[in-house]
């Protein structure tokens, strides 16, 4: 079974008396002081991940005392390990071909006895898969987006959200808006080990579909960067490699293959990180480093970087983004 075979099966389990059963609760504001919470995320993107943590920092920071849980995909899950979150990853892929295994992963988080379960995808969505996991976790308390509040999947959800006019992370921020007092919303960040700051010019050549640039666009980026600092060129898979091989050509410094861990230590240390919209942006950001974001679509005030002195660009010329450096540079 796929993905969406598995949200074909679920949509049939709730045409049956197991509904009734399935989204079973408590409606009504969650416990003023939860002791365990567990937060929901298993797609396998690195920048929802990393966009996550505005929430997961807020519920540190109202409940200080509680152990907040965080069921991740086990792809990019190392990203938010050592911050605090008890992480439970999981083999989202492989377990929609062995829907058994679901049955294990269950059993595994009923035993937890978690008092509140919040579903943190897809805030201006709803995937039926995680909200199937959010109800069968068997919490009394489950807080999800508004639109799955109208069919019973979460026992409260947030009057409001923001609009797609807004960054993504605020609408994640936002689940836990069902809390008097919330906390404010802050940008993304990651508590991670770090280089020091030098004046290094990154570039990362990787972005998924319609969001890439083609591999001219980034050499004659490389060979203008090149004029005014050192430039190191990172990859994660063997096709963003071969790019990277052809930008050494023109000036840049092919970096040695890294986990995100690694990747995110090191791109912590330099002056400005340039990138399409992809995972490794939202990890520069997250990090604080100056980022310059190249855009194909107009969505960059929903997905752009939030750290200082970050640019968003949408469909740049060149020389755009050779000015955007040169004035960090100044």
């Amino acid at each position: 079974m796929n993905l969406k075979g598995f949200e074909r099966w679920g949509r049939r389990v709730l045409q049956t008396p197991l509904k009734r059963l399935l989204l079973s609760g408590e409606p009504g504001r969650p416990p003023s002081c939860p002791e365990r919470i567990l937060v929901v995320r298993v797609d396998n993107r690195l920048g929802n991940l990393v966009m996550l943590t505005s929430l997961l920092n807020a519920l540190r920071e109202k409940f200080p005392r509680a152990e907040v849980s965080v069921l991740v995909s086990n792809v990019f899950h190392p990203i938010l390990e050592g911050q605090g979150w008890k992480l439970i990853p999981v083999a989202k892929k492989t377990m929609a071909r062995r829907p058994w295994m679901l049955l294990g992963l269950v059993h595994r988080l009923r035993e937890q006895g978690f008092d509140v379960v919040i579903d943190a995808s897809h805030p201006h969505g709803f995937s039926l898969s995680s909200a199937v996991i959010t109800a069968l976790a068997g919490c009394p308390h489950r807080i999800g987006s508004p639109l799955g509040a109208e069919p019973g999947w979460y026992t409260c959800s947030p009057s409001s959200m923001p609009g797609t006019d807004q960054h993504e992370s605020r609408a994640l921020h936002a689940v836990g808006a069902v809390w008097p007092g919330w906390p404010r919303w802050r940008p993304p960040r990651l508590a991670l080990p770090r280089e020091p700051r030098s004046r290094l010019i990154g570039i990362h050549p990787g972005a998924k579909g319609d969001k890439a640039f083609p591999p001219e666009f980034f050499l004659e980026l490389v060979e203008r960067f090149a004029e005014l600092a050192p430039v190191e060129v990172f990859w994660g898979n063997s096709q963003e490699e071969r790019v990277a091989d052809a930008l050494v050509q023109s000036g840049g410094i092919k970096m040695p293959p890294m986990s995100v861990r690694e990747f995110a230590q090191k791109v912590a240390g330099l002056g400005v990180f340039v990138c399409p919209d992809s995972g490794p942006m939202h990890v520069a950001s997250a990090m604080g480093v100056p980022v310059i974001a190249l855009f194909t679509k107009d969505d960059a005030c929903r997905f752009g970087p939030l750290s200082p002195w970050s640019v968003s660009l949408t469909r740049p010329e060149t020389d755009q983004v050779v000015r955007c450096v040169k004035a960090l540079f100044r």
